[in-house]
């Protein structure tokens, strides 16, 4: 697109900007130089790591053909059914004060949520209510006696994660590239997105590495049996 210098202006700053030729010796060099830190660099991975062991343990403990299958389920079930929802609403509990409260923790330097911890952070939070529960629920049905039994939840969908490794690897070369070229910035101020949200220019790439990522992974696995 730079070749037919194709332009904007930045949706914030009200600046002039081009999109960067990556295809050029610079782009190449820069790509080449940066593939490895990409990945590294590449927060979906993290987390899909981390819902990869909340799912594992929320699956193998039995807790979601618990909560499906509620009526069938035996009173120790249901008591450990229990025990999974108070300590999810304990957790939830804490984080909604460190979060909502003024002058709460996971809130930014300046009070507000805007990049604040919560905001960064939420995917992590998020699987930790999914771990969180399916291990209470184990460990309470007697599903998970010892902590091998614990490991061996979170490993639960590991096998296919190889793949996905590859896939992240491609996903973060494209989402840097994205980035690098402003190409990302472009669309959104031709499409109009940042008038939804002022911070969607922040957190495009991580939406689109998402979108690539973590949801097709989440959908093709839970369909799977171990």
């Amino acid at each position: 697109m730079s070749v037919y210098g194709v332009h904007t202006t930045h949706p914030l700053t009200h600046l002039p900007m081009e999109i960067e030729n990556l295809m050029s010796a610079e782009g190449v060099r820069w790509m080449v130089r940066h593939a490895v830190d990409h990945f590294l660099r590449f927060a979906p991975v993290g987390h899909l790591i981390l819902w990869v062991a909340a799912l594992g343990l929320w699956m193998e403990s039995g807790c979601c053909d618990a909560v499906i299958h509620y009526a069938t389920q035996t009173r120790q079930r249901r008591r450990a059914l229990l025990h999974a929802a108070i300590v999810v609403a304990l957790y939830v509990g804490v984080i909604g004060a460190a979060t909502l409260c003024t002058g709460g923790i996971l809130r930014s330097a300046d009070g507000t949520l805007r990049h604040s911890a919560f905001m960064d952070g939420w995917p992590m939070l998020a699987a930790t209510i999914v771990g969180l529960a399916g291990m209470t629920y184990g460990l309470s049905s007697g599903s998970y006696r010892t902590d091998r039994d614990l490991v061996g939840g979170m490993l639960h969908y590991a096998h296919p994660l190889t793949g996905y490794l590859l896939t992240a690897f491609v996903a973060a070369q494209w989402v840097a590239c994205l980035h690098q070229s402003q190409l990302d910035i472009y669309l959104a101020a031709q499409w109009g997105l940042y008038r939804l949200c002022p911070d969607l220019l922040h957190h495009l790439p991580r939406i689109f590495a998402y979108l690539l990522l973590i949801f097709p992974f989440c959908f093709t696995n839970l369909k799977k049996k171990p």
